[in-house]
């Protein structure tokens, strides 16, 4: 959030360590927005760094009951993917966001950490009003599987940060929804925490328990928070389902969505 403060022009450009950028990247996107006003982020075409003929991400698409999400065209070519400029959810690889609207909404939520902080930025930035899209004529690379060794931070800290999703559904949702999908996502996250304790890993369950604390000592903030953004939203969930969400029951997009992620995962990108 102090780059966003100290930012002078009219964009703000997401760039972590780990990637690396076509030398057109930054053009295409200001080309792009100069032209699409109504627009308020756009996710680059993200090719994995190492396997570079495959797409890691053309932005992402968010399972509405756990929070967690779905990379549009993951693993595909360029002739297997769509190419369409689509509605998405935006991560903090490659994208690039206006920053009247950054500090609109208040930039990043610094309680969350990392992992999920992202999704929660670019969910509120649609409770704005302005559209998120891909835009795969942008493009960079990305590091998706390295080891452990060069990630930022240890594992039992991206854990713990993976699951503080509720706080990002209690503030984003309308309520009927809050009570409708917390459940679920509470649930989810405990069984698959259990299912890594009985093999062994107890990471994920110190994580899950250590993170439910925070977030019943935040649950004032959260509330507060929740506010604010409920008071100001310009869009309903129901839009937002058909936009960037998947529809269906859990177990379907199981079926359909997540067993073919970790599929792709194993094949490709292992």
């Amino acid at each position: 959030n102090r780059g966003i403060q100290v930012a002078a022009g009219n964009y703000v450009a997401f760039f972590e360590t780990d990637m690396i950028a076509d030398r057109s990247w930054l053009a295409e996107m200001v080309k792009f927005f100069q032209t699409h006003p109504r627009v308020g982020a756009a996710h680059s075409r993200v090719f994995d760094l190492k396997r570079k003929k495959h797409i890691q991400a053309d932005g992402m698409l968010l399972i509405p009951h756990t929070g967690w999400v779905v990379m549009r065209n993951y693993g595909r070519t360029v002739s297997q993917a769509d190419g369409s400029i689509s509605p998405c959810l935006i991560g903090s690889v490659g994208t690039f966001v206006r920053r009247s609207l950054l500090k609109q909404i208040g930039g990043f939520d610094e309680k969350i950490g990392h992992k999920v902080d992202d999704l929660d930025l670019g969910w509120r930035l649609w409770l704005t009003g302005y559209q998120t899209v891909s835009l795969p004529s942008a493009i960079t690379y990305h590091w998706g599987a390295k080891p452990n060794s060069a990630r930022p931070i240890s594992s039992l800290k991206s854990e713990i940060y993976f699951h503080r999703m509720p706080r990002v559904f209690i503030k984003n949702y309308e309520a009927r929804n809050v009570f409708k999908y917390l459940p679920w996502l509470i649930s989810l996250n405990l069984i698959r925490s259990l299912k890594h304790a009985l093999s062994g890993n107890l990471l994920p369950l110190r994580a899950f328990l250590t993170s439910l604390v925070w977030t019943l000592s935040t649950l004032p903030d959260t509330l507060n928070q929740r506010r604010a953004i409920q008071r100001n939203r310009k869009i309903s969930d129901s839009f937002l389902m058909k936009k960037i969400m998947i529809p269906g029951n859990f177990f379907h997009i199981w079926n359909r969505y997540v067993l073919n992620t970790h599929k792709i995962a194993e094949t490709i990108f292992s």
